[in-house]
């Protein structure tokens, strides 16, 4: 999509603008770095991009003429939603995403988390007893939750 869509690759740009004097490395670089050199896997980098990706993707679409009725994020989504309801600016969501992928970056190595599915009722049961240890993070539906607790 960068490049062979001009609106993707435009907002992708803007936000790579918006975010470089704040976080002093470019989005267009994580995005077109190879695998070798891809620093996508630490969450500074992550989620500024990953958001990136969201809001331009929206663009792309509205440039085609599907803007949604209603919008809905989870986790970091919620920013990317938030911009498309107009809700928040451009760069104040990019200041938003990238000081929260920073400070989730220092808490690496300090626990772990896992995506289960279960309800939340067989969640608890399953850390009953072992709650200073593991606990419930997220309910993200019906039957996946996310436990989090010490390595």
């Amino acid at each position: 999509l960068l490049s062979r869509e001009p609106v993707f690759r435009g907002t992708i740009e803007r936000c790579d603008e918006l975010l470089q004097p704040l976080a002093g490395w470019s989005l267009v670089r994580e995005l077109t770095a190879s695998e070798a050199d891809s620093r996508l896997d630490y969450t500074t980098f992550a989620q500024p991009v990953l958001f990136a990706v969201q809001v331009a993707l929206v663009d792309l679409w509205r440039s085609w003429g599907i803007s949604p009725d209603a919008v809905v994020g989870h986790s970091m989504g919620e920013v990317a939603a938030a911009v498309t309801a107009g809700i928040l600016t451009l760069p104040d969501a990019l200041r938003i995403v990238y000081h929260r992928g920073r400070l989730m970056e220092h808490a690496r190595g300090l626990g772990k988390m896992a995506v289960v599915e279960f309800s939340q009722h067989e969640a608890e049961l399953a850390v009953a007893g072992i709650e200073d240890r593991v606990g419930i993070a997220v309910v993200n539906s019906p039957n996946s939750v996310v436990l989090a607790g010490e390595t």
